[in-house]
């Protein structure tokens, strides 16, 4: 997960847990366990803990554009968000990306959509038709993750089924390690009264431990 924690289950028996660093931008930096290292479960001893990889980041640039979602119902006359997650893979793992790097990520979007904004916080594109681009100055600055959130309403005149669709680049202004994890596609679908029960709750993500109010609508 983000944190860095893994988990898996498995038979009692004898396993090598191996930390796979091939065409990642990632290396191992501790001798000991290294890039493997064996355990044993059994009846008795059924849980091994704390089997943990130290890495460090290679000395490259590497961009990506790891995940396009929607928000929100995709309704005639509503407004849902697109979120664009992108940027050094590097941050991705938690790992300190190298400065310097200077790109754009550059969306374009087709289907039954006005566009409404982008949502506070995060950063303001250049519009031309229905491409939508963001200048970064610098990667090593830029939370891949927040950083690229619109606002859009359907249409309308929108009929159930039709399709919105997010082509999302993004390049530097350098060779990347991995040039072909710098596209990506994302296809949706409007919808219409067919479900009477649709439900949104808001705030959508909360740390462990919230105590508050989660306010919830029904659509009718």
């Amino acid at each position: 997960d983000l944190n860095g924690y893994f988990n898996y289950s498995c038979q009692p028996g004898t396993y090598f847990v191996n930390i796979d660093t091939l065409n990642k931008p990632y290396t191992v930096s501790c001798n000991y366990p290294g890039i493997d290292t064996l355990v044993t479960t059994s009846l008795v001893n059924p849980v091994v803990d704390f089997i943990d990889f130290e890495i460090k980041s290679k000395p490259i640039t590497d961009l990506s554009v790891q995940a396009i979602t929607n928000t929100g119902i995709v309704f005639p006359g509503t407004t849902h968000v697109i979120k664009v997650v992108a940027g050094d893979v590097l941050n991705w793992f938690g790992l300190n990306s190298i400065s310097g790097v200077s790109g754009q990520i550059q969306l374009t979007i087709t289907g039954p959509l006005n566009y409404s904004g982008n949502v506070s916080g995060s950063l303001t594109p250049v519009i031309s038709g229905n491409t939508y681009t963001f200048n970064i100055a610098d990667f090593a600055s830029y939370a891949n993750d927040g950083g690229i959130l619109l606002s859009f309403q359907t249409q309308t005149t929108a009929q159930g089924g039709d399709q919105v669709c997010v082509h999302a680049e993004i390049s530097s202004s350098i060779a990347e390690f991995n040039p072909l994890n710098n596209i990506k596609d994302y296809c949706y679908t409007v919808v219409n009264s067919y479900d009477p029960n649709y439900k949104e709750v808001y705030p959508i993500d909360v740390e462990p431990g919230f105590e508050d109010w989660l306010t919830y609508t029904i659509h009718f």
